[in-house]
């Protein structure tokens, strides 16, 4: 978690540097004759210009990443035959019901949390299959 946090930092960190940098080149120059308004704007234009360069900065970073992981370098398809740890169920607003449970995957010593198609009991054996990426994430 802790790892997360700090990627979140940096990424704020370089949005509100980008921001600061092309503030004139982003947003046009705002035109008012009161000062504080002005300010004001200026202040806004720099927490907009933060949010909207973090979100994109976040967005491709995550998605190369995760395209580099899946289709890129070697890919290990891993049988797993383990004990169900926890279960959740969620219910979209459409109705459908998502089924949930969380396993250690078994030589990582990691819990992992799957969605899986139908409902499992705590205690009980999930089979199934995982693919592990060139950057060592998993997805299925």
């Amino acid at each position: 978690m802790e790892k997360v946090f700090n990627n979140i930092i940096i990424f704020g960190v370089l949005s509100l540097a980008f921001s600061i940098g092309f503030h004139e080149h982003i947003f046009r120059p705002t035109e008012s004759k009161n000062k504080v308004f002005k300010n004001i704007i200026k202040v806004l234009e720099m927490v907009f210009g933060t949010v909207i360069t973090f979100t994109l900065i976040y967005g491709l970073t995550s998605g190369l990443l995760l395209s580099i992981n899946t289709y890129i370098g070697k890919q290990e398809t891993i049988s797993i035959k383990c004990k169900v740890l926890n279960t959740s169920e969620t219910t979209s607003k459409y109705g459908t019901k998502h089924y949930y449970i969380t396993i250690k995957i078994p030589k990582e010593k990691r819990d992992a949390e799957l969605k899986v198609k139908r409902p499992y009991r705590t205690g009980e054996i999930f089979e199934g299959h995982l693919k592990k990426g060139s950057l060592n994430m998993y997805y299925n």
